[in-house]
């Protein structure tokens, strides 16, 4: 009997004691954290306090302090009140762009006159930097808009990686003065950096386009500064071909007459035509003793010297030589303006001239002829 009285004294002594400690929070499952959630740019979460109807929130951000000397965290914003567990310093605009830095964050939550306290770790708040260079490319084929990804935005030092990064993407049709209209906007993600604009610029026809170009992480960090095109470097569209630099390969035309030309951007081929140089000729009347000075039939030189009859070419007639030849443009790229040399031959004797026309892609308007006159004479 005595050891049922001592056991059921026991039992009522260890009830009150686990009472106690489940009250005080010395036998809690979890220890109360706080910290800041990861793919939700700004966004804090905490353990949540039984009976707590609200939470005191303070932000300190880690500078200089003048009092201490030193650089240190300090109070930011205190007394933040939230209801539930959770909160987003950046919606709330308590941090903004212009504020990045380190912060970190302590919650309060009173019960029962029992208070418990939670501080999370520091985390860098940033701000992506801008694109290094944005610029338009051109090739026989396609009109891009690109732009570089500036390598300061790297993960080692806070940033999102470069799949977490994306692109706003503004284009920007300029008229006479310059002013803007913007054509359309388009978010380019997974850290691509760059545009076809081909269909986009078909669909406008024709004008001077320039565009500009941000970078953005919704979860991560703030945007960018605008990188923009400027209108010195507009893009022209249809595109105007330039004219080709056009010459003979070579000073001896003794074996054949090679035309060459340099390459232009944005060409995809070349279209060469052939002609002959057929002189025209005048009769001119000439005193041999006077250097051979042009004068009219019935003049006589100081010496009583009578004229003589020769001819002078004034001109040319210009005859075709067989069909326009096409050459395609020997490299897909404009990066390079140097392609390999493209030539046509002409294997009869005579005063030859030769024009080219550089002809585009993507409705560019081909370029005027350029050419050049030689005589070819065989070996």
């Amino acid at each position: 009997m005595k050891k049922i009285a001592f056991s059921a004294v026991l039992l009522v002594i260890f009830a009150a004691v686990l009472t106690l400690a489940l009250s005080t929070g010395v036998f809690a499952a979890d220890e109360p954290s706080a910290e800041w959630v990861e793919n939700d740019f700004g966004a804090v979460k905490w353990t949540a306090v039984t009976g707590a109807s609200s939470y005191k929130l303070t932000l300190y951000e880690y500078k200089y302090s003048e009092e201490a000397g030193r650089s240190d965290f300090v109070v930011k914003a205190d007394n933040i009140t939230s209801t539930t567990n959770s909160f987003n310093f950046i919606k709330t605009a308590y941090i903004t762009e212009e504020t990045v830095g380190t912060y970190k964050f302590k919650v309060e939550a009173t019960v029962g006159g029992n208070k418990t306290e939670m501080e999370s770790e520091s985390k860098e708040i940033v701000k992506l930097f801008a694109p290094t260079y944005a610029g338009w490319s051109v090739t026989s084929n396609n009109i891009v808009a690109e732009w570089t990804h500036n390598t300061a935005n790297s993960v080692d030092a806070g940033y999102p990686a470069l799949s977490d990064i994306s692109y706003e993407f503004r284009l920007i049709k300029l008229d006479d003065s310059n002013n803007e209209s913007t054509v359309n906007t388009w978010t380019i993600s997974n850290g691509v950096t760059s545009r076809n604009m081909n269909s986009d610029l078909q669909k406008q026809k024709n004008g001077r386009f320039i565009f500009e170009v941000w970078a953005t992480s919704e979860r991560y960090a703030f945007p960018s500064e605008h990188v923009k095109v400027e209108p010195v470097n507009a893009l022209t569209y249809p595109i105007v071909i330039t004219s080709p630099a056009a010459t003979w390969f070579g000073n001896d035309l003794s074996d054949a007459g090679i035309a060459q030309w340099t390459a232009v951007s944005g060409a995809a081929k070349y279209v060469v035509t052939f002609y002959e140089a057929v002189p025209v000729r005048e009769t001119v009347y000439i005193l041999t003793n006077e250097g051979n000075r042009l004068v009219g039939k019935d003049d006589v030189g100081s010496n009583g010297e009578r004229p003589e009859q020769g001819t002078m070419i004034v001109g040319y007639n210009y005859n075709r030589v067989g069909s326009p030849q096409t050459v395609n443009a020997s490299s897909s790229t404009v990066e390079n303006l140097q392609c390999d040399i493209n030539t046509v031959q002409v294997k009869t004797d005579g005063v030859y001239f030769f024009s080219v026309v550089a002809y585009g892609q993507n409705n560019a308007t081909p370029s005027d002829p350029s050419g050049f006159l030689i005589s070819k004479v065989s070996g």
